[in-house]
């Protein structure tokens, strides 16, 4: 199993340097992972990028040391299973008080009065 780098670096108190992931391309993914980032979010929720595309995508972010994150498009089990199976980590939360499955991670920054997407 390989290492969590996302939770070592905010166990340690730093900060997740991410990147983000909306063209549906395993290329484009494995240019940003050999970039170097602490991460690299796969977007199902916005855009062209749907589950067969995502896989790739991940796939090529795991030949790097880059922890591959996924937005699921809803918070559904279905979506959820397969994209953990696929070996993501899934931040499927909208609102805080839904919970994430990051155990420990660091809340969103929110504004009060502000309104805000998912």
């Amino acid at each position: 199993m390989r290492e969590n780098n996302v939770k070592k670096i905010w166990a340690a108190g730093g900060a997740v340097v991410n990147g983000w992931l909306g063209i549906p391309s395993s290329v484009a993914a494995e240019n940003m992972a050999q970039a170097g980032w602490d991460s690299l979010t796969v977007d199902l929720q916005h855009g062209l990028v749907d589950y067969q595309t995502a896989i790739g995508m991940m796939q090529a972010v795991c030949t790097t040391a880059t922890m591959p994150l996924c937005r699921v498009q809803w918070n559904e089990p279905g979506i959820i299973m397969k994209m953990l199976d696929a070996g993501a980590l899934v931040d499927l939360s909208r609102k805080r008080e839904r919970g994430r499955l990051f155990n420990g991670s660091p809340p969103s920054p929110s504004s009060p009065g502000r309104a805000s997407r998912s």
